[in-house]
């Protein structure tokens, strides 16, 4: 099987692609599955206090207001609770 690299200037920075041929889906979806797990996510809260485990994928940006955090996707604003700017850089910084 042929991996190719490739990067594209015009594509945002925020995603991946990954392109395969129909015979290859298991494939495709074992190695996004893999992205996932070796990135890892964190639990976010709405404002109801609902937990929510997120990839850390799908997360845009962090931001600290008041000494609170805040975790930004596409759609939604979550907090983090019960975590530091020090702890949340350890787990994100391997990315």
């Amino acid at each position: 099987m042929k991996i190719v690299y490739c990067e594209n200037a015009k594509m945002n920075h925020y995603e991946i692609r990954l392109v395969t041929h129909p015979k290859n889906i298991k494939l495709a979806k074992l190695l996004v599955s893999q992205f996932k797990e070796t990135i890892g996510e964190v639990e976010l809260y709405d404002e109801y206090k609902n937990k929510y485990p997120v990839s850390l994928l799908t997360v845009y940006y962090f931001e600290i207001v008041d000494h609170k955090i805040y975790a930004y996707t596409e759609n939604d604003v979550f907090r983090l609770y019960g975590t530091t700017m020090a702890k949340l850089k350890e787990t994100v910084e391997p990315m």
